[in-house]
């Protein structure tokens, strides 16, 4: 496999985001090649070149979709995913009341994407989309984030509200990644890039307990350790729902 400087890396970059023709599939998102000068893995050197584009950003236009792209919702799937059925049956998460719908982006060359489900404050003035990210494999996180984001664009041309009647249409709306418990490190670079795109990441832990990645979004924890290794302990009979 062909090997990059670090310098290589950043020209291929930004002559595609000036070009129009960046891409979530190149090769500079892989986390597992690094440069063969710096060591930096070229998902990282790439999430730091994006950030310093921050205008391409603020309109979208980094990620703009196809007039083929069609957004629908529908009543969460029972059983699809343990989590997600833990988490609609308790009703409340990550300080916000759930909603039990998910929202299908079908994009084209036959791809779709899924928002497990959404939550919205009391007030229904801010609401949340929550997308169950796998470990990531080889492509690294940085696809992924950028995935979500033009989920959450798709999401906003269509307009939240038509999508899940219960969110008012003035309502803020953002996204959230939720991790496996097991997921590996997520890199600073990644993490500010999310930031940037109002996308939170966290780890998601027993179904019901989510923890910030990132310090700048700490949130006042919804359990004890002493209090989640007990529950830990008492489902331990069940080990699908640890995680």
């Amino acid at each position: 496999m062909e090997e990059y400087t670090e310098k290589q890396v950043l020209e291929q970059v930004e002559k595609d985001l000036s070009g129009g023709v960046f891409s979530p599939e190149s090769i500079y998102m892989r986390k597992d090649l690094l440069t063969k000068d710096t060591g930096r893995s070229l998902e990282d050197i790439t999430a730091s070149c994006i950030l310093a584009h921050s205008e391409i950003l603020k309109d979208g236009s980094l990620l703009a979709l196809p007039g083929t792209t069609t957004v629908k919702s529908k009543s969460a799937s029972g059983g699809a995913n343990r989590n997600v059925d833990q988490i609609i049956r308790q009703g409340y998460f990550y300080h916000k009341h759930v909603i039990g719908r998910e929202i299908t982006i079908s994009f084209p060359e036959e791809r779709k994407e899924t928002f497990a489900f959404a939550a919205a404050d009391d007030d229904g003035k801010m609401a949340s989309l929550f997308y169950m990210m796998p470990a990531p494999g080889k492509e690294g996180m940085l696809a992924g984030i950028l995935n979500v984001h033009a989920m959450l664009l798709a999401v906003r041309k269509k307009g939240v509200h038509e999508l899940i009647p219960e969110i008012p249409s003035d309502a803020g709306i953002s996204a959230v990644i939720l991790l496996h418990a097991g997921a590996g490190d997520t890199s600073r670079e990644c993490r500010m890039l999310a930031i940037k795109l109002g996308i939170s990441i966290l780890r998601l832990y027993h179904g019901i307990y989510a923890v910030p990645i990132s310090s700048s979004l700490a949130i006042e924890g919804q359990y004890t350790k002493d209090g989640l290794l007990s529950m830990i302990e008492k489902d331990s009979n069940e080990p699908w729902s640890l995680f």
